[in-house]
């Protein structure tokens, strides 16, 4: 395959990411309330890039490595507003997150908070993020004032959307920091997968 054509592919690999997103934030998935965008597995690639798997599995592999998922969001938050680490109930709150995953205290401790939904018996940590949830975690965490905003800063957020009160007061904390130059044309892209580099740029803005 020529460099032009990974070039395509890699493209078309990211706008069906998108596409997927789309539909699970499209539904009215709060934040963390069950809903497994994706799972990072090979399985997973072959299915989600049948032909990408098979010409360049490295091309499907890059795109989704650089994608945050909900271990690593908890993580980031918990670091990055450096929130006391609790002491881990006896018993797991969620039954994927044992107690000798790497990130289990970091779940737990956004468990006792309140930050995340704990009437589910699952949390899902390997599944990816849209940039929404991401935001609604982090506007949670920071304590950030909601605001019932009257106009919309993003062509693609409308008043109605759940997660438009935590993006219009994120962005008003931090102005284009939110960005942090990831938003084109006017738009927030709030149903794509958040990426680490995002999530860090918005956290050290905090």
């Amino acid at each position: 395959m020529t460099k032009k054509g990974k070039m395509k592919l890699g493209a078309g690999i990211v706008a069906i990411v998108a596409v997927v997103a789309v539909l699970a934030v499209s539904t009215g998935g709060a934040l963390f309330q069950g809903r497994m965008l994706m799972k990072t597995s090979t399985k997973t690639l072959q299915k989600l890039y049948p032909v990408a798997s098979k010409v360049d599995p490295a091309i499907a592999n890059k795109a989704w490595d650089s994608m945050i998922s909900r271990a690593e969001l908890a993580k980031a938050v918990v670091v990055g507003k450096d929130l006391p680490l609790v002491t881990p109930p006896a018993t797991p709150t969620f039954s994927d997150v044992s107690q000798e995953s790497w990130y289990y205290i970091y779940i737990e401790t956004l468990a006792a908070n309140g930050y995340v939904d704990t009437s589910r018996n699952t949390y899902l940590p390997a599944s990816k993020v849209s940039r929404a949830e991401a935001v609604k975690l982090i506007a949670l965490v920071w304590e950030v004032d909601l605001l019932s905003p009257t106009t919309q800063t993003f062509t693609d957020v409308k008043g109605e959307d759940w997660y438009s009160a935590y993006i219009e007061s994120l962005y008003s904390k931090l102005g284009n920091d939110l960005c942090a130059e990831t938003c084109q044309d006017g738009k927030f892209y709030p149903a794509t997968n958040a990426t680490k580099t995002w999530v860090k740029a918005v956290i050290d803005k905090l």
